[in-house]
């Protein structure tokens, strides 16, 4: 099962008979490229039968300084990209 990125160009190398690595690397590189700038500026990207990425917000927040428990800080907003499996991907994984 495909692990790292050398392990996805070598798959895709096998199933496309005649493809490079090179012109798989930069294949693969492209896909992801193109699924960033759609997180970054649509917010979301979703692939159907695997999922949704999608930017997050966490509000900010009152917290504790680990250092000194009785002082309190302020968590400021912060922004995270999200995964929701679909349910297609849900069942393959939990069967």
């Amino acid at each position: 099962m495909p692990t790292t990125k050398q392990d996805l160009v070598d798959l895709i190398c096998s199933k496309q008979e005649g493809l490079t690595k090179k012109a798989a690397t930069e294949l693969l590189d492209a896909v992801f490229d193109k699924i960033t700038d759609a997180i970054k500026t649509d917010e979301k990207f979703t692939y159907p039968g695997f999922g949704t990425f999608e930017i997050r917000t966490r509000r900010a927040r009152t917290g504790v300084n680990p250092r000194n428990p009785s002082e309190k800080i302020q968590i400021p907003e912060t922004k995270n990209v999200g995964f929701t499996a679909s349910k297609a991907l849900k069942d393959q994984i939990v069967g």
